[in-house]
């Protein structure tokens, strides 16, 4: 739908120059094209979007005006907030939007439908201390805020909390993954967007008082990952090491396809597989969770929630990458400059280099800082607001060690 409007405004802009368009024409990349077996002529596909486009038509000069009024304007239009700003794409100018609001607002809550937030906003409610008067938020994101705005001790199911934790075994590998999707596939074997990982970070506990030793991998851009990131895991990470990650699915995913294309390392990546534990699991289920989250549980809410005031520990300190999105686009253009030859000093390899291993780095030393959080609780701290989690609980030996 989307290209239909943007060819029916091609259609407008050169019909009036005169250009008369028959056919139009979406070309996109072809799904089940295989770089190195299939025939380089048929890595896109043409759909033909003619009658779809022309029904568009009718709307453009209306848009079209309304954008040069627009570009006329000294400041910055104001527009109420919509969907439109989420989807189906984030809006590139959602930040200077939303830099409007108050700085903790209903839409930094997480977990609550996206129109009832909408809904709020229209009615004035949009900072955090607004939505506790309005009858639409939800009682689960009322608590939340409670907790946030109080700042109540964290929630923590010591059994349930305890159990997952004592299923963590030294040696102990904390291991995280960047990957970059190609439009245009340029290693053998791939497709189009299809996801490569090229780095990762490990950290290693040998044993409960250790300090952690760091290691790492990172392909050389514009050189095949594969096989040499598939080497140096079976290398760096111990056939029975426990494997602690965070949202396993990337680190499980990519493990098991260098285990399917490398027959002679697969016994020991899927051991590294098989081996994983997601320590996202006690956030997602709630057997532990902190009002700093509002409610979220990706990695850098729940880090930014239970260290705010650590600067090592603040991915916005960072130079140059702060997230994955950040990670993948830097490598992938300097993938792309070096497999065209692109004149470098559009981007700079080393540099890309030495961000993404500061990036990637924060991440699993997040993961150790996370587990230190579930030691704390596990040592006797006290365990949060809910009556029943309130028991002072002694050392529990909340490792097996080897």
């Amino acid at each position: 739908q989307i290209m239909c409007h943007d060819g029916a405004y091609q259609m407008f802009v050169l019909a009036a120059c005169g250009i008369k368009i028959s056919q139009v024409m979406f070309v996109h990349t072809n799904g089940d094209y295989v770089q190195g077996k299939t025939d380089p002529s048929l890595l896109f596909v043409e759909e033909r979007i003619t009658s779809r486009t022309k029904s568009a038509l009718s709307s453009v000069e209306k848009r079209v005006t309304a954008a040069l009024s627009v570009l006329k304007c000294r400041n910055f239009p104001e527009i109420p907030l919509h969907n439109g700003c989420f989807a189906p794409y984030d809006c590139e100018c959602r930040d200077v939007c939303f830099g409007r609001l108050p700085q903790k607002n209903i839409f930094d809550i997480s977990g609550m439908n996206r129109q009832i937030k909408f809904k709020m906003y229209s009615r004035g409610n949009v900072s955090v201390v607004d939505a506790l008067n309005d009858p639409l938020l939800p009682e689960i994101q009322r608590h939340q805020i409670e907790m946030y705005l109080n700042d109540s001790p964290p929630e923590i199911k010591i059994p349930e909390l305890r159990r997952f934790v004592s299923g963590l075994t030294y040696p102990m590998y904390f291991l995280d993954f960047e990957s970059m999707q190609l439009p245009i596939p340029v290693f053998k074997g791939t497709r189009p967007f299809e996801q490569v990982a090229f780095q990762y970070s490990l950290h290693c506990l040998k044993d409960k008082n250790s300090d952690p030793e760091f290691k790492s991998f990172i392909a050389k851009p514009g050189e095949d990952p594969r096989r040499s990131m598939a080497e140096s895991l079976a290398r760096d990470i111990p056939p029975d090491a426990c494997v602690v990650t965070y949202a396993c699915q990337l680190e499980k995913k990519v493990l098991a396809t260098l285990a399917g294309m490398y027959p002679d390392l697969r016994k020991k990546l899927m051991r590294i597989h098989n081996n994983i534990k997601d320590i996202m699991i006690p956030f997602e289920k709630r057997y532990y969770y902190h009002g700093g989250m509002l409610g979220a549980n990706s990695l850098k809410a729940v880090l930014h929630a239970l260290y705010p005031e650590e600067k090592e520990l603040d991915y916005k300190r960072l130079e140059g990458i702060h997230n994955g999105k950040e990670a993948a686009v830097a490598y992938a253009m300097a993938t792309a400059g070096a497999v065209t030859g692109a004149d470098a000093d559009k981007i700079d390899p080393h540099t890309v280099v030495q961000e993404l291993l500061r990036y990637c780095s924060l991440d699993t030393l997040a993961l150790i800082k996370i587990l230190q959080k579930f030691n704390e609780a596990l040592d006797g701290e006290k365990c949060g607001t809910q009556d029943e989690y309130r028991e002072a609980v002694p050392p529990c030996g909340a490792y097996a060690e080897r």
